[in-house]
């Protein structure tokens, strides 16, 4: 590298691996270089080595248990990928937080060289606005001033310091608005002359007590209910799909070299495989960079060979379609899709991006309708190319299912962590009603239906689903 650069980035090193790393300065003489002795990270005594290494991923499921009043045992699984490698340096410390709800504080404090605090001030929390507050109230006064705005209730005013020329106070906000609360001054009629007296600093963010979502499912009907109905949630299923040929006419088996990023596979995968899609080979798993006929590279690497040994995918990923802003809400398959994909089914749609294991973009969207060629949407719309297409996981559970077997199969979720369950009835017509609490989840919800549970039923099977969580929100 050029002067007067004195650093450079290193890529593609493989992680876990010690590297000895050298320098030395060289001058240009016409077509000649005139350079010294080489210098490294060490010198003069013995060099010394650099190791690079991966974030490591998140750990496994969680549990928490109540000790006594003051204690609880906390226990969890270790991440199930690799961090660094098989072949490096292993995972050696985890580091634990607590939390515990708390409200917004915000520190009002008044000053005054005159001395006479004779002024009024107005504060609003964006919504709405108090009345003119004389700037000698007291915490009292200032308490039932504020209790005027819309948003909040339950403030709380505190005195911290009240002197001649300043009064300072502590606003808090009930904790079950966790860090949503603000609070302004404003300069209306009767607080313009004293804006500047008053001043207004943040000083601790809220958070929110966790609140357990609970979904309630019902079975109803007007005759005898019997047979199975299909739960579902998310979109992340367990690597159990082997990756097969289009039409299903054989397995596709992949060779991989020890240390390498590439694989060679039997026959072309990119129906179902694209840059983005995480698989599952030997007991590792890989995410797909690029893709051209049997060629895949991936990251991170590979640490044992495998030869003509069988590829998983998540069970929910159907495979990969192509959009065409010229065909507006609908996207082409490789493959026919008909037989796994109904009308009225949610999938997610993900933008691939060329080159990158990382992924753009997610949808999640209605089928309004599918051919063996093509998935029609309600409204969808992408500046990407190639999608990535998942279904929800599902579990086909029993009209009569015990509250026990519910939890053991929703708790076999990928993305469910804790959940209870209990059942009441049958009713007359054989029917039950679950409620089913989720203590804690695994992923992020965003990915859940806008306005619904994450929790979804076949429509054709259950008569009623209905979220007493998002009830109580609204």
């Amino acid at each position: 590298m050029s002067s007067p650069t004195t650093f450079l980035d290193i890529d593609y090193l493989t992680p876990g691996q010690h590297y000895y790393i050298r320098y030395r300065n060289c001058l240009s003489s016409g077509t000649d270089s005139i350079c010294s002795d080489f210098g490294y990270i060490g010198y003069p005594s013995a060099p010394a080595s650099s190791v690079a290494s991966q974030v490591p991923n998140a750990p496994g499921l969680g549990f928490v248990s109540v000790l006594d009043n003051s204690s609880v045992i906390v226990d969890w699984n270790r991440p199930l990928l690799r961090s660094e490698g098989l072949n490096g340096s292993p995972l050696t410390e985890y580091h634990l937080s607590v939390s515990a709800p708390r409200g917004v504080i915000y520190s009002l404090t008044i000053s005054d060289s005159t001395k006479s605090f004779s002024g009024n001030m107005v504060l609003t929390e964006g919504s709405s606005f108090t009345r003119c507050i004389p700037l000698s109230s007291s915490s009292y006064e200032l308490e039932l001033y504020l209790q005027e705005l819309y948003a909040y209730d339950g403030i709380k005013v505190s005195s911290v310091e009240l002197t001649d020329v300043s009064r300072k106070f502590l606003v808090t906000f009930p904790s079950i608005y966790g860090n949503l609360p603000t609070l302004q001054k404003t300069n209306v009629s009767c607080s313009d002359e004293f804006y500047s007296l008053v001043s207004l600093v943040k000083v601790q963010s809220g958070s929110q007590k966790y609140v357990s979502d609970v979904v309630k499912i019902v079975t109803s009907s007007t005759s005898s209910v019997s047979g199975y109905y299909d739960l579902r949630y998310g979109f992340k299923g367990n690597f159990e799909k082997v990756v097969g040929n289009i039409g299903l006419t054989d397995v596709i088996t992949g060779t991989i070299s020890q240390g390498a990023r590439a694989m060679v596979t039997s026959d072309d995968s990119s129906h179902l495989i694209a840059p983005g899609v995480t698989f599952r080979i030997g007991d590792e798993e890989l995410c797909v960079e690029t893709i051209s006929g049997v060629d895949i590279t991936f990251s991170p690497y590979k640490t044992i060979s495998v030869s003509s040994e069988n590829i998983f995918v998540q069970e929910t990923l159907l495979g990969i379609g192509q959009y065409d802003s010229l065909v507006p809400n609908q996207i082409s398959t490789f493959q026919d899709l008909s037989a796994e994909v109904i009308t009225g089914d949610l999938l997610m749609l993900v933008e691939s991006i060329d080159g990158s294991c990382s992924v753009g973009a997610k949808y999640v969207v209605e089928v309004a309708s599918i051919t063996s060629s093509s998935i029609s949407f309600n409204s969808f719309s992408t500046s990407a190319s190639n999608i990535i297409i998942y279904r929800q996981k599902n579990a086909m559970v029993p009209h009569d299912i015990q509250q026990k077997e519910l939890r053991s199969a929703l708790q076999a979720h990928p993305e469910i962590g804790l959940v209870d369950v209990t059942r009441t009835g049958p009713t007359q017509f054989n029917g039950y009603t679950w409620s089913v609490t989720f203590s804690s989840t695994m992923e992020s919800t965003f990915e859940c239906p806008s306005g619904s549970s994450c929790l979804q039923a076949s429509k054709f099977l259950v008569l009623q689903l209905k979220s007493l969580a998002f009830l109580l929100r609204n």
